[in-house]
């Protein structure tokens, strides 16, 4: 069998491109997770700033 024909050549190129798509994912994927780390520690802040100018009730 030679590899030139051209259903192999264009099996490997929709591997390739499946590659590429496969890493983009994954790079955006660990770009969500820091950005809900963010978001978490964020919130926490608010929550901790809310809580410091709560009225003082007598």
């Amino acid at each position: 069998m030679h590899f030139r024909q051209p259903w192999v050549m264009g099996m490997q190129q929709e591997v390739e491109r499946l590659k590429e798509r496969f890493h983009e994912q994954e790079k955006l994927l660990r770009e969500c997770e820091a950005i809900k780390g963010e978001v978490r520690m964020l919130l926490m802040r608010v929550a901790e700033l809310e809580k410091r100018n709560l009225p003082v009730s007598n």
